[in-house]
């Protein structure tokens, strides 16, 4: 197998980098070395960036070998959760449809409706019915939301059936 079927480094690579470097180091040497170096100051200056270079070079290759890694990681994670999330739709089943949801939610509301406005009508000597009658704005309309009540009640009756 070849490195280049492989994805493996090539000698090009390293003479594009190198060539890169050369570029990116001399622009930068150009704008930051100080002009009131000396010669020995600058050929030290020099061996330091020569000697740093090599080890900050391969610094960063690790750093972003292990970046890209995970990058990979992370994108074949999203991408299983997402096959996992669509198996498990496709196993779903929907239980209730829309229409048969607004229907219990009519009938629930007005059994509720019916509950709470029906006990207070029913025993209205009680302390606690005056208050809820109250709340609700009086015996006259405690017994109309009762009856808005019960015509719900009957009409979704009636049409679930």
């Amino acid at each position: 197998m070849s490195t280049a079927s492989t994805g493996g480094w090539r000698p090009k690579d390293a003479e594009a980098i190198v060539s890169a470097m050369e570029t990116k180091v001399s622009e930068t040497l150009a704008s930051e070395i100080p002009t009131d170096l000396t010669a020995e100051e600058a050929a030290r200056l020099r061996q330091s960036l020569l000697d740093s270079l090599p080890r900050e070079a391969a610094q960063d290759a690790r750093r972003l070998c292990r970046l890209f890694a995970n990058e990979r990681e992370r994108l074949a994670k999203a991408e299983e959760k997402r096959l996992s999330k669509e198996a498990h739709a496709e196993q779903c089943v929907e239980r209730l449809s829309l229409h048969l949801r607004v229907q219990h939610l009519i009938m629930f509301s007005s059994c509720i409706l019916l509950i709470v406005t029906g006990l207070p009508i029913k025993f209205h000597d009680a302390a606690v019915s005056r208050i809820v009658m109250s709340f609700f704005g009086g015996p006259s309309v405690t017994g109309l939301l009762h009856r808005i009540g019960a015509v719900g009640l009957t009409f979704i009756g009636l049409y679930h059936i």
